[in-house]
C-alpha cells in the first residue's frame, strides 16, 4: 500500500467546513470577508470568544462585535496525529493551536507555517482564513514576526 499523499501546510480538508448558528453568523460572515470580528459585552466591555447569547462574566444580554487585528500569541497547542473524522485522515499529523488574543480571549484554529517542534507557548501568530468549498472559510493561525503579536 502506497503512502497517502499529503497536503501543503497551508491548507485544510474540505470536510472541515464550519457550520455557524443563530450566534456564531456574525462571526464566519467576518471571516468570510477576511476579518477576524469578535463579540463585545455591552455592559462590561470585555471582548468573547466563543460567541453566546450572554456573557459569562457579568450576565448581559446585550452584545456588539467588534474587529480585531487577529494578532495573539499561541497559548497551548497539540499536535494531532490521528485523524478525528474520516475527512482530516489525509491531513494528519497537524497542529491546532489556542491562541489568546486579548486577556481572557482564547480562539483555537490550524497553525500552519511552523515547523511542529518549533511551536512554542508565547510564539506570535497572525490569523489566516483558510477557503474551503462552501462560503465560510476555516479559521486558522500562521507565525508573526517576533514583534508582532499579543498579549505580551
Amino acid at each position: 500500500m502506497s503512502e497517502p499523499e499529503r497536503r501543503p501546510a497551508a491548507t485544510v480538508s474540505p470536510g472541515a467546513v464550519p457550520v455557524p448558528d443563530a450566534d456564531s453568523l456574525p462571526f464566519w460572515e467576518a471571516a468570510a470577508e477576511g476579518k477576524l470580528s469578535l463579540q463585545r459585552c455591552s455592559a462590561c466591555d470585555r471582548l468573547r470568544f466563543p460567541p453566546s447569547p450572554v456573557c459569562s462574566h457579568c450576565g448581559s444580554w446585550d452584545a456588539t462585535w467588534d474587529e480585531v487585528d487577529g494578532r495573539g500569541r499561541v497559548y497551548s497547542w497539540v499536535v494531532v496525529h490521528h485523524a478525528v473524522t474520516p475527512a482530516l485522515r489525509d491531513d494528519v499529523p497537524y497542529a491546532v493551536a489556542l491562541v489568546e488574543l486579548a486577556p481572557g480571549v482564547r480562539i483555537p484554529g490550524r497553525l500552519t507555517g511552523v515547523a511542529h517542534d518549533e511551536i512554542r507557548d508565547g510564539l506570535p501568530v497572525t490569523v489566516v482564513f483558510h477557503p474551503v468549498d462552501g462560503p465560510w472559510p476555516v479559521v486558522g493561525f500562521v507565525p508573526a514576526g517576533d514583534d508582532d503579536g499579543a498579549p505580551a
